[in-house]
């Protein structure tokens, strides 16, 4: 994550909501934690559904499984594209901060607080 063919879509101030990629003769849009939200579609449909889902989900606690003996509950702080997937979690300590790498695999295991994600 990102490949090659995945396009890059950022809002107006810049920021990355995710990326469009090919799938046949449609495109399919791919949020920044690479879980697809939408179909094949059309191209603005698959922009319309990333401003739609936008980043703010992002900012909601998350419970993260499979790091410690019980689920942690964190808040990301940072996600970066680095062609691993990680995403970089606040462990509700206060002062400190912890890198959890949320594998492809185990982005499943990462679901925010009410149960979605």
């Amino acid at each position: 994550m990102p490949r090659t063919d995945w396009t890059p879509h950022r809002r107006d101030d810049g920021e990355l909501l995710g990326w469009i990629h090919p799938e046949g003769e449609a495109w399919v849009a791919i949020d920044v934690l690479g879980r697809a939200v939408s179909g094949p579609t059309e191209w603005l449909d698959a922009e319309a559904a990333l401003e739609d889902h936008g980043i703010a989900w992002l900012a909601d606690p998350w419970m993260l499984e499979g790091e410690a003996e019980r689920p942690l509950r964190v808040r990301i702080v940072e996600v970066t594209p680095d062609g691993e997937g990680r995403s970089f979690v606040d462990c509700g300590r206060r002062r400190a901060r912890c890198a959890c790498a949320v594998s492809p695999a185990a982005r499943g295991a990462a679901r925010t607080s009410a149960g979605g994600g």
